[in-house]
């Protein structure tokens, strides 16, 4: 263990790159202490940092406990937070796993940033990696979802990647270092779960050793990205122009696959997939779709494009309003039964760019509205009593001023259901006996 942590060091770090000081994520479970112990022991200087999400009662407390004490053995300092997870799923809707996530992310960038410390070393492994691919594959991917997760990405480490869980605990049993286990790993509520108990170990008895032949494949992968990464980079050179825009129009008529350039030239800007196929359908023509003039809020701007010229809007300070029925809005409306908001639910796909509806807000004889935000404009909060300010929603998501209008807002008559990627209304909210689902996102 200890030298393939060495020689993950070597090979993604020159020697005057190689960090003296990691910020290690520290859960308690095997792991996330053979990393640490790892690091340690091949010079990496650390610092330990633990989430209590306080889920699972006492179990939770021990958990802390436990890496207290291990880090005071090893004379490591530790960093200790605990979440109130609830409280975030009611202000932003998300899955208890996304919320987790968020929450666990979110504060170790800023914990990152009160030490100095520059990378975040994370205990995945090999097992955890085919998981990812499989979960990508079940929902859709292409390239960049089928390399699975990357050694090195950003700030992130992982150098424990290519390690079997079983190497990890036979690493931990050698140096008679104990760890605790997570209680809700065996319950097969959540997907990962499911892949990681019931599917995993079908495949592994089937085709003994497939789980590191797939690991090998998503190595191999990671290289082909890294290519298709150069390629989009060239093209991107190709058709940016002096003032920042895109001509997307030439990269469709030279390029041989333009359509799987599309997403990755404009995805670091803030588009979504859907956008992206709004977008391809326009190049394409298809449909009569060979339109100027589109607009498309993405990030904290609005877009247009014109005449193949994706290009930023500054023509309005705020978006133009829209109304009628809800198929006149420039919005993506899917019918989805509970059995399909239940599985997108569980595997936290609904995230705060997505607004899911009872369908029968159909049946009210009321005009829908997509429009900008209005000084004043107030929203009564799913998960909350009473209604709050959206330019108080605004200010708790730290929304700059200037791109405040640039929001779009739905209502439906004078009700304001969803403002766009903060926060949705508690009226036709899904509820337990909701079976007919609208699924809603921007076009």
């Amino acid at each position: 263990m200890d030298h393939i942590v060495a020689d993950f060091f070597n090979r993604y770090f020159r020697p005057d790159e190689r960090p003296e000081k990691v910020l290690v994520g520290l859960s308690g479970g095997a792991d996330s202490v053979a990393l640490l112990l790892a690091l340690q022991e091949v010079g990496i200087k650390c610092e330990a940092s633990h989430c209590n999400f306080g889920l699972r009662g006492d179990e939770s407390d021990a958990d802390e406990a436990f890496v207290g004490d291990l880090c005071r053995s090893l004379g490591i300092d530790l960093w200790v937070v605990h979440f109130d997870v609830e409280a975030r799923r009611k202000e932003t809707g998300e899955s208890i796993e996304m919320a987790c996530r968020s929450l666990r992310y979110e504060w170790w960038e800023s914990l990152m940033q009160q030490t100095g410390i520059n990378y975040l070393a994370v205990g995945h492994h090999l097992e955890d990696n085919v998981e990812t691919l499989l979960l990508n594959l079940i929902r859709g991917t292409g390239i960049r979802g089928a390399k699975g997760m990357l050694p090195v990405n950003g700030k992130i480490i992982r150098p424990l990647l290519e390690v079997s869980r079983k190497e990890i605990t036979d690493y931990l049993a050698r140096r008679g270092f104990g760890w605790v286990t997570d209680s809700t790993n065996a319950e097969n509520i959540y997907s990962r779960n499911r892949l990681r108990n019931l599917v995993a170990p079908v495949i592994e008895e089937a085709f003994p050793g497939a789980l590191e032949g797939i690991a090998r494949s998503m190595a191999h992968l990671r290289d082909n990205y890294a290519i298709f990464s150069e390629s989009v980079d060239r093209v991107r050179q190709k058709v940016s122009l002096s003032d920042g825009s895109l001509d997307l129009g030439r990269m469709w008529r030279e390029e041989l696959h333009p359509s799987a350039m599309l997403f990755e030239l404009i995805s670091p800007l803030g588009f979504k997939s859907s956008q992206a196929s709004s977008i391809a359908s326009i190049l394409s023509g298809e449909g009569g779709a060979a339109r100027s003039g589109q607009r498309f809020v993405a990030g904290e701007h609005v877009w247009m494009l014109d005449h193949g010229i994706l290009s930023l809007d500054h023509s309005e300070t705020s978006l133009s309003e829209v109304s009628g029925p809800l198929e006149s809005l420039p919005l993506t409306v899917e019918r989805i039964t509970r059995t399909e908001f239940d599985t997108l639910r569980r595997s936290g796909t609904l995230g705060r760019e997505v607004i899911c509806l009872d369908a029968a807000c159909l049946d009210v004889a009321l005009p829908w509205t997509l429009r900008g935000w209005r000084a004043g404009d107030r929203l009564e909060p799913f998960g909350m009593k009473g209604s709050r300010l959206v330019s108080d929603i605004f200010s708790d998501s730290k929304t700059a001023t200037a791109n405040r209008r640039l929001i779009p807002l739905l209502l439906l008559g004078d009700k304001l259901l969803w403002v766009s990627g903060l926060r949705a209304s508690r009226h036709y909210c899904v509820g337990p006996a909701t079976r007919d689902i609208l699924k809603i996102f921007l076009s």
